[in-house]
């Protein structure tokens, strides 16, 4: 967690000298999100769902500055699924999806929420 700590606060420095650093924005809200699952798994404090908050929140800021990342997307959908948000996760998959057709990652994640989705509908 220490290295994940450094890296945020390396992070945090580049967006202040440069918020639209898209990169830059797209790995705080890697990191936010990895933070953010632990934090969800290991307490009930409130502190991941917050962690997710902000890593939306920079995934979906990345994902206007850089529109035709598919990788982006896909984080996005992650993030936003973590948080329980699972038809925006599904639109953030299968944009993923629509954007790089070779990214199997998001093609698996579009279809196995599209599943889950349709099984709880009914």
């Amino acid at each position: 967690l220490g290295e994940s700590a450094a890296a945020l606060s390396s992070l945090h420095r580049a967006l202040e000298l440069n918020p639209d650093d898209a990169e830059a924005l797209h790995r705080r809200g890697q990191l936010r999100l990895e933070t953010a699952s632990e934090a969800v798994d290991s307490d009930a404090s409130g502190q991941g769902e917050a962690g997710l908050a902000a890593a939306v929140a920079d995934l979906q800021r990345a994902a206007k500055l850089m529109p035709k990342s598919a990788a982006v997307r896909n984080d996005l959908g992650v993030a936003l699924y973590e948080g329980g948000r699972l038809e925006e996760a599904l639109d953030a998959f299968e944009a993923a999806a629509g954007l790089d057709a070779k990214d199997e990652q998001a093609r698996s994640n579009a279809m196995q929420l599209r599943q889950y989705l349709a099984s709880v509908r009914g």
